[in-house]
């Protein structure tokens, strides 16, 4: 199978790398120039998108600010996932995302996230999940808030607990105007995106391929797909200055301290391979890892992720240790 990423930060890159592991055809650009060296050497990155595109390719957009691309390559019958104008004016405007679901008459949830996988008519049915999640950069609550989360607990959910959520009443509408993707559900509304770190999380708990499943999903041919039992989490590592924009980022500083077997559960941001193969920072923004761990309780899924979250050898390292009572505190559901 053959995918494209079109990428606003670079977020979607790890999920592209994935992608490319398993044996697919796989590129990736991506549009804001600080961002743009994540992933040297890691990915085929063409200058223009346009050269790698083909009718055989499905098109991923991994954040919100191209939908009129999106739209133009469904409207040319390309295979296309995530991105639409009508996401962009959902996902950039609190006002007018938080007006929609009131109008399909959904309530708000107050503390946990829901999301669901749309085909372009329904949501698959095995893909349902409930998520926690912590934004800011300090234990306690303290610091700037980063993007998106600085931990997440997640796990899967049955149709009817997302129906009780009003995820399925949005159905009809994206479907009307062609939505195709991953759709959450919070106190601030509605979410058209790929999240993240709820991304990384997600992946712990599918172990299908992954491009039969976006494939899949952008086909319209979901009916097989499932997450498996158990609970999932993600921790974020990143550098200083992050999550402030603007300021410089350290570039080429050697990550270390990960072994072999962190591999699947290390999904990283902002890091490119040096010609001598050693991983390193980008520059770009900070963000180093998510690292993700999955078990049959909440406690068990929290040590998978803590442990090569520690490990990591980065100078002047961020990351949450706090998370664990937190996250204990919200019911989940099963």
């Amino acid at each position: 199978m053959k995918f494209l990423l079109i990428s606003g930060f670079g977020d979607g890159l790890g999920l592209a790398l994935r992608l490319k592991q398993e044996g697919n055809d796989v590129a990736a650009y991506v549009h804001e120039a600080r961002a743009k060296s994540n992933y040297n050497r890691l990915l085929q990155k063409p200058r223009r998108w346009e050269h790698f595109l083909d009718k055989e390719t499905v098109v991923l957009f991994d954040s919100l600010g191209g939908g009129r691309t999106a739209d133009r390559l469904r409207s040319q019958d390309y295979k296309v996932l995530g991105g639409s104008v009508f996401a962009d004016q959902l996902g950039l405007d609190k006002d007018t995302s938080e007006g929609f679901v009131k109008e399909q008459g959904v309530e708000l949830p107050k503390d946990i996230n829901s999301t669901g996988w749309f085909d372009g008519v329904r949501f698959l049915p095995g893909m349902f999940s409930r998520s926690v999640e912590r934004n800011k950069l300090m234990p306690g609550e303290l610091g700037p808030a980063g993007h998106d989360t600085m931990g997440l607990a997640l796990r899967p959910t049955s149709p009817d607990q997302v129906v009780q959520t009003g995820l399925q009443r949005l159905a009809p509408v994206l479907g009307h105007h062609g939505y195709v993707g991953p759709i959450t559900l919070n106190s601030n509304g509605i979410i058209p995106r790929f999240r993240y770190d709820e991304l990384p999380a997600f992946l712990e708990l599918y172990d299908g391929e992954v491009g039969k499943l976006l494939s899949g999903l952008a086909r319209g041919q979901g009916d097989n797909f499932h997450l498996k039992p158990g609970y999932s989490t993600a921790i974020r590592t990143s550098v200083p200055p992050y999550p402030l924009k603007g300021a410089p980022t350290q570039k080429g500083v050697e990550i270390s301290g990960l072994t072999r077997e962190d591999r699947p559960h290390s999904y990283f941001y902002d890091v490119e391979l040096t010609e001598d193969n050693k991983l390193v920072t980008s520059g770009a923004y900070g963000r180093v890892a998510a690292f993700t761990g999955s078990g049959d309780s909440l406690d068990q899924a929290l040590d998978r992720a803590y442990d090569p979250s520690y490990r990591l050898n980065v100078p002047d390292k961020q990351l949450r240790n706090d998370l664990r009572p937190i996250f204990h505190q919200v019911d989940l559901g099963g």
